[in-house]
């Protein structure tokens, strides 16, 4: 069984398995991208969300109050986290394209 929360609470599905000679699949992991414990880039935005306003503990509790289920101070930091070096990475790369379009600021 795989587990996946959705900002409507937690699902669990079977994970098919097909196999054939030489060759093999797990269709949620490589065709859907749920994998277990995972979650829906919705819950993981409303996480990040409550982080804003609150600690990683209050985030988490919030988040049970509105959604019914719990996630946990360590999910909220770990998502948190996870979208502040995406956000980074971002910034980087369109100043990095900037300095290769208009040169280097004096």
């Amino acid at each position: 069984m795989i587990g996946y929360n959705t900002i409507f609470g937690a699902v669990e599905s079977e994970s098919p398995y097909l196999w054939k000679k030489g060759s093999e699949s797990k269709i949620l992991i490589d065709e859907t991208g749920i994998y277990h414990n995972g979650r829906r880039e919705a819950v993981d935005r409303a996480l990040c969300d409550f982080r804003i306003e609150e600690s990683f503990v209050q985030a988490a509790k919030r988040f049970e109050e509105h959604y019914k289920f719990d996630s946990g101070s360590s999910a909220v930091s770990k998502v948190t986290k996870g979208i502040a070096k995406e956000a980074e990475l971002y910034v980087e790369n369109k100043l990095n394209e900037a300095v290769k379009d208009y040169g280097e600021l004096e």
